[in-house]
């Protein structure tokens, strides 16, 4: 079934994110929203959530290394993103009209992550400029902390709920789903690292069956 055209501005529902976010979802479910402009608010987040964490992956860097870096770990996530939001398309909860479409899953996740964009954004100007008046790693790892917690938690949430409304199911169905994706995300990130660190390929070994 397509879905409704929307007659609301894109700020209308940047808005919504923030004061109702299940009427935004209901509108990211149903309808089309404005993708370029709720993309852009959701990758300001991961930006902020890149910077909060800089500081605990790179120590011992200016501000300016540490919004460079984080800017660039804020980018790496997308891959992550992508395979977290292709988990939680597949595992959504059953629906007798056959599912929703994989833009549809792009859009209800994009909405969920604009919410915890003000606070990883908060935390990612926090771990840049504070150590500058507070020396020790409170402040790096307190900041890094909020704004992971924050934007996983809305991430499997928000997700999570949004395709409950997608597919008139449970919101508890929904966000299980979703914890379900990130679990499938989380070991698939795992494998690759490991495999990357241990390349298989580079030793001498012969496998067992050759």
């Amino acid at each position: 079934m397509a879905k409704q055209k929307d007659t609301s501005t894109p700020g209308d529902h940047l808005l919504d994110c923030y004061r109702a976010p299940r009427k935004a979802l209901r509108r990211a479910a149903k309808k089309e929203i404005p993708m370029i402009e709720t993309g852009a608010a959701a990758a300001i987040g991961m930006f902020g959530l890149g910077c909060a964490v800089s500081g605990l992956t790179v120590p011992d860097v200016t501000a300016f290394e540490a919004a460079v870096l984080g800017g660039l770990q804020g980018l790496a996530l997308t891959l992550p993103l992508l395979l977290f939001i292709s988990a939680a398309n597949a595992l959504q909860p059953p629906n007798e009209r056959g599912g929703v479409s994989f833009r549809t899953s792009l859009a209800i996740a994009m909405t969920a992550l604009v919410p915890p964009g003000v606070i990883t954004a908060t935390c990612g100007f926090g771990a840049l400029a504070l150590p500058l008046f507070i020396p020790g790693d409170l402040v790096p790892v307190s900041m890094a902390m909020i704004a992971t917690i924050s934007w996983i938690v809305s991430l499997v949430g928000l997700t999570g709920s949004g395709h409950a409304i997608a597919t008139n199911s449970s919101r508890m169905a929904g966000i299980g789903a979703a914890a379900g994706a990130l679990l499938v995300t989380a070991f698939m990130v795992g494998l690759t690292a490991w495999v990357l660190k241990n390349p298989f390929w580079e030793t001498e070994q012969t496998w067992g069956f050759l």
